[in-house]
């Protein structure tokens, strides 16, 4: 069994090769070293998220699902995803996440962030109280960046933004909100490594997830402890039961009050031995360590379960079936023009300060359509 190829193939343009999905599963070499790319007669696929918001990978999604569907239930669906959008588990026999709390060990794994961004190495802060007082005092800092392309974020990600530039200039380094003359994208190859290599010339990073979302942490964070910066973190709300809470500045604790998370990256900025204190401390203690490194193993074991007993997971019968044909020929994704026609209506509202009338009218079109 162990020498079996495992054929698989995978929907999502966020992973441009199958050497890029064995990347971002993090297999075991066990599992890893089967992994065969086969397009034409996959056992397993593997789905992103962006195939709720693509016709073309949502098209393509429904060419392999629907495959010899009504008598040979071989193929299994795998939800693979680093953004909040939750499985369908009707759809899908398993899924692989870094952000929800759902993980029962059978159909849904939730991988540590740690796990799922950096893959099977140890997360261990290794820059010393020394190295943090000589980088703050020699290097000549800037004060703090911001990094990011989407503009329909979290609201508290932009007013983050303008808070902190009436204290300081805050450099906007991605194409949102950019105020410098170079730009950087996830578009280009090692994104990760280049958002650490830009963010390590700045004291502080404003660190704040695309939705707010109980167990939703992304590399923002981890890159950030990587520059050796001090993150200003927002999102998920259980950040502190996986990351030490002494090593970055956590805006959860300050109650939406903006005022309060200035003082303290004031009280932070203008003392070097304080902010050295931070950048040195362990971004996760002893116990999250060890929590993540169980973690990691119980994914490994999750995987083996996965393609060693090869079991369909999904709901088999009349009802689960009428489900997903009312799913592949009722929900369709949002073209790329009305989703920029609705990006675009919502810049303007929001730069006319009418975005909450915005909501309020679609709300009532849509309870007046029910």
């Amino acid at each position: 069994m162990a020498e079996n190829k495992i054929r698989f193939y995978y929907i999502g343009e966020s992973v441009a090769t199958d050497a890029g999905l064995k990347a971002y599963l993090k297999a075991p070499e066990d599992i890893n070293s089967r992994l065969v790319l086969d397009a034409e007669n996959p056992e397993y696929v593997f789905v992103m998220p962006f195939m709720y918001f693509s016709y073309k990978e949502f098209d393509e999604f429904k060419k392999y699902y629907y495959v010899n569907q009504d008598s040979d239930w071989s193929r299994i669906f795998i939800y693979l995803s680093g953004e909040a959008v939750e499985p369908d588990f009707t759809i899908f026999d398993y899924s692989i996440t870094c952000y929800s709390l759902f993980n029962d060990g059978e159909r849904a794994f939730r991988l540590h962030p740690n796990n799922f961004w950096l893959g099977a190495k140890n997360y261990i802060n290794t820059f010393t109280y020394q190295d943090a007082l000589n980088k703050v005092k020699n290097d000549n800092l800037k004060f703090c960046n911001f990094i990011y392309s989407n503009s329909q974020a979290h609201e508290t990600r932009d007013k983050l933004f303008y808070k902190l530039s009436e204290y300081k200039r805050v450099d906007s380094l991605g194409p949102h909100l950019n105020n410098v003359n170079t730009q950087g994208s996830r578009n280009q190859g090692n994104w990760q490594q280049i958002s650490i290599e830009l963010k390590s010339n700045y004291k502080f990073s404003i660190a704040v997830e695309n939705a707010v979302f109980r167990g939703y942490t992304t590399e923002k964070l981890l890159t950030s402890f990587q520059a050796h910066t001090v993150p200003i973190y927002f999102g998920n709300p259980k950040v502190t039961e996986e990351f030490n809470p002494e090593a970055f500045i956590n805006f959860n604790d300050f109650n939406n009050d903006f005022d309060a998370l200035i003082a303290r990256v004031k009280e932070i900025d203008e003392d070097d031995e304080l902010w050295a204190k931070i950048v040195s401390t362990p971004w996760q203690t002893e116990q999250q360590v060890k929590a993540c490194e169980e973690n990691l193993n119980n994914y490994h074991d999750f995987l083996r379960k996965i393609f060693n007993s090869h079991e369909i997971m999904r709901p088999m019968g009349t009802l689960g079936k009428w489900y997903r044909n009312w799913f592949f020929t009722r929900q369709q994704p949002i073209s790329p023009l009305e989703l920029k026609l609705r990006q675009f209506a919502q810049r303007t509202l929001k730069s006319l300060g009418l975005l909450k009338h915005y909501y309020a009218l679609k709300n009532k079109f849509k309870n007046k359509s029910r």
